[in-house]
């Protein structure tokens, strides 16, 4: 369990600075590469937001990919 974070990482397949380009430009869903982070590979995400929220993000990530 997370203490204070308001973050979640996560496993992509394929290049997470192009999974994240096309979260942002067809979902609508901004994430954040891993390798900013040094984690190829993954990405972040931020769950600071509403459940409603969040589950709108994730189903528009479903849809694209």
């Amino acid at each position: 369990m997370a203490e204070g974070a308001l973050y979640s990482f996560v496993k992509v397949a394929g290049a997470e600075m192009e999974v994240a380009s096309r979260w942002l430009d067809k979902g609508h869903v901004a994430a954040t590469p891993g390798s900013a982070f040094y984690a190829p590979g993954w990405i972040r995400l931020s769950y600071a937001a509403s459940m409603e929220k969040l589950r709108e993000a994730m189903a528009r990530i479903k849809r694209v990919g």
